[in-house]
């Protein structure tokens, strides 16, 4: 497979490629060069075939990760990019909204949509949100699933 990795500097991001590494070709994508680094290096100590680090922040676009994407032939999209997994509600500042949005969730889409609409392969999207999962606000839970219907 030919995957490609949002967020491959954070901890759940490099992760999650080095879990899908073996046999498979990554595009490491993250703001963090020297931790895409150290990801790719465990990523092919894990068996990946080949790594490609494209250091990017998604706020300022996406244009290039598209374009490499793309190239590849990258069938699996792994979103684990954020900009705000580490602060709180009451830490974000209203004035940055618009580029933690860009980062969390409109620059991932556009990607997905890129990806997906130019490849000849079915693109397969995982999408991690931990935010949640780290750090709670309030009584702010992540929704509980639906129940499954019942067979009569």
């Amino acid at each position: 497979m030919n995957l490609l990795v949002l967020g491959a500097s954070s901890v759940i991001g490099s992760e999650i490629a080095v879990a899908f590494a073996r046999g498979n070709w990554l595009l490491l994508v993250g703001r963090d060069p020297q931790r895409l680094g150290d990801t790719a290096v465990r990523c092919r100590n894990a068996g990946a075939e080949r790594t490609l680090e494209l250091p990017c922040d998604l706020a300022t676009g996406i244009a290039e990760v598209a374009r490499v994407a793309l190239e590849w032939g990258v069938t699996v999209v792994v979103n684990a990019a954020s900009a705000t997994s580490r602060l709180r509600d009451n830490q974000i500042p209203i004035e940055r909204l618009q580029e933690y949005f860009s980062v969390e969730v409109s620059a991932p889409l556009e990607l997905v949509r890129t990806v997906a609409t130019g490849s000849k392969d079915p693109v397969r999207v995982i999408y991690i949100s931990s935010i949640l999962a780290v750090l709670p606000t309030g009584t702010r839970r992540a929704p509980a699933p639906a129940p499954s219907p019942r067979a009569v």
